[in-house]
């Protein structure tokens, strides 16, 4: 098995209802046990009274963007 990257993502509702997501940061899938390994460059705010953070797999970017709140 070799190791898979992810996105950590937390979704977020605008003042007119809109949701999108945040990247927060990456993680790495580890080989020996198949657990994740975060690296967050930013913590979500509370929602409801917890933290919401999402592991979806990578997608491709644009060369040079900067990926603050697209669409997922």
């Amino acid at each position: 098995m070799s190791s898979e990257y992810f996105d950590a993502i937390t979704f977020v509702k605008t003042k007119n209802g809109k949701t999108f997501a945040r990247q927060l940061g990456s993680a790495k899938r580890r080989d020996k046990d198949g657990g994740f390994d975060l690296y967050l460059d930013a913590i979500p705010a509370p929602v409801e009274g917890s933290y919401r953070i999402s592991i979806v797999p990578q997608r491709e970017r644009k060369s040079g963007s900067s990926d603050g709140g697209a669409p997922f």
